[in-house]
């Protein structure tokens, strides 16, 4: 199938001076093709669940507008509502009564306690089962077929397509990280309200203040999941200070503000 994960669709020759790992870069592009191909069955899911409950409905805005505080965040606000659509649909989302922050919560609360780097934790079934492809297709799209390529999986109601393609295991650790100074702010830690985490711009929230920020300029990376060079000189730098400082730093990452420059 030409959509598969291991299928190699993008060749090197063709993106010269772009360090990327072809293999993985494929896959997302590969997704990505389908994630337009598909839209409509992954809207179809989400209405499914959402449709006629204004309660996940108002939890899933608010979500998508948490989630555009943070610089470099890869999880988009449509990768967000089909992860909570699969969670509601496991049950593993609090849906009953206390309303949209109570879902938003329950949501934050997986995304602190979820083990994202076990080979279970990074890999989400969805909703299709794969003994319903065509037997010589199965193997391309099973389980080991994406976790072979892809750091976080979320497979879409077809089976095709990697919702979460883009996340590394750089995102997580910052989304986990943004999900527990929420949740300490929404548990009146830091007597922050949620005009505050919602509303004010990320570099003026008291909530996400980095104790040390640098810039860095012409940083060489090695082979990474991305066409963007920017985008693995990012997750690169990001693996580099994490490592080195160890368990002295909750929370490292890298985004790009200028053309050639990082900010760390």
């Amino acid at each position: 199938h030409r959509l598969a994960p291991g299928k190699e669709n993008l060749r090197g020759s063709s993106f010269e001076g772009v360090v990327s790992d072809i293999k993985k870069a494929s896959a997302v592009y590969n997704s990505a093709l389908a994630a337009g191909i598909f839209m409509y069955e992954q809207m179809a899911f989400q209405a499914d669940v959402f449709a006629g409950n204004a309660v996940l409905c108002d939890a899933v805005r608010m979500a998508k507008a948490w989630l555009r505080k943070f610089p470099g965040c890869r999880l988009s606000g449509f990768a967000v509502s089909m992860l909570m659509a699969h969670l509601v649909k496991e049950g593993r989302l609090v849906t009953g009564e206390g309303g949209e922050m109570v879902v938003f919560k329950s949501l934050l609360a997986f995304l602190v306690n979820h083990d994202w780097h076990s080979s279970s934790g990074s890999f989400f079934a969805g909703e299709c089962d794969s003994s319903a492809f065509p037997a010589e297709h199965r193997s391309a799209f099973s389980r080991d077929a994406f976790s072979g390529v892809f750091e976080t999986v979320l497979v879409d109601p077809t089976g095709i397509c990697n919702i979460l393609r883009c996340l590394t295991k750089v995102d997580t650790d910052a989304l986990k990280y943004y999900a527990e100074r929420t949740l300490e702010a929404l548990g009146c830690n830091l007597r922050l309200d949620l005009e505050e985490i919602m509303v004010e711009s990320f570099h003026d929230s008291p909530l996400m203040l980095f104790d040390v920020i640098v810039k860095v300029k012409d940083l060489k990376a090695p082979p990474g999941l991305s066409l963007l060079p920017s985008d693995n000189q990012a997750n690169h730098a990001t693996e580099q200070v994490a490592a080195g400082l160890g368990k002295r730093a909750r929370v490292v990452q890298a985004w790009n503000e200028e053309s050639d420059t990082l900010t760390l």
